[in-house]
């Protein structure tokens, strides 16, 4: 029901679509799992354009593409997961779901209508994008749209103590019945800059749209268990034409500290 890369010894499986699609009836469609703390990198592309990572109809919960912990002692990323372009869609969990000690890199392609109907206490964050606790997610381009989660983070959910990095490409018409439409920071850093787009993004039901009574694009919550706060750092200027709305868990402080 779904294709498992793993290695005792790591390396890397590069994946190329060509056009075709990739369906599972249920659980995770992908999962990457690396072994003994070995570094092990899955690469995607789609030398044709319309390869899809998808659920077939009907399916159990599941995510697109699953980079999972493998029990890392060094506490470091070795489980990666690289794309260049196709489509994680249409899958009835996060499309992709990061694990702890694991790193996703997006250079393109597309990330949509993926997401959680899911009321249990692990479902229902990060639609498009899960970055669990010590995971990383630095995206350079490509689209996440129109994903939903129905507790929080309907386009990236970010519970990390690394950082969201994101240096281009589009976070838009993602929505949540939680907070962050666009992006839920719900510890750690995320990090702007240069031509991105985070807009559209709203909180309510898919019929709702984003106005300004419920546009919801990045999301920071107060602060986590270990009281660190949530941050949103512009590193270089925004070269993009439009604005990122922030909305804060508690009021903004009108004077420092």
């Amino acid at each position: 029901h779904r294709i498992q890369i793993s290695d005792s010894n790591g390396g890397s499986v590069v994946l190329c679509l060509n056009g075709k699609t990739i369906s599972c009836t249920t659980g995770k469609t992908i999962q990457i799992k690396s072994m003994n703390s070995k570094d092990l990198t899955f690469t995607l592309c789609d030398c044709k354009g319309g390869g899809m990572i998808t659920h077939a109809e009907d399916s159990g919960n599941g995510s697109g593409v699953d980079v999972a912990y493998s029990g890392n002692i060094n506490n470091t990323d070795v489980a990666k997961f690289i794309m260049y372009n196709g489509c994680i869609t249409q899958n009835k969990g996060s499309g992709v779901y990061l694990n702890a000690n694991t790193a996703f890199t997006m250079y393109g392609g597309s990330i949509t209508q993926n997401g959680y109907n899911d009321t249990s206490t692990f479902g229902g964050y990060g639609g498009g994008v899960y970055v669990a606790s010590e995971a990383s997610f630095t995206m350079y381009g490509g689209n996440i749209t129109g994903n939903y989660a129905n507790k929080n983070g309907g386009g990236v959910y970010v519970n990390a103590d690394k950082t969201f990095v994101m240096y281009g490409g589009s976070i838009t018409g993602n929505h949540t019945a939680g907070s962050g439409g666009g992006v839920n920071v719900n510890a750690g850093t995320m990090i702007v800059r240069g031509d991105i787009n985070i807009s559209g993004n709203w909180k309510g039901t898919e019929q709702s749209s984003a106005s300004n009574d419920n546009a919801n694009n990045v999301y920071l919550s107060a602060y986590d268990s270990s009281s660190k706060f949530a941050t949103i750092a512009i590193e270089e200027p925004l070269t993009g034409t439009g604005s990122i709305g922030i909305t804060t868990k508690t009021s903004v402080a009108t004077t420092r500290n």
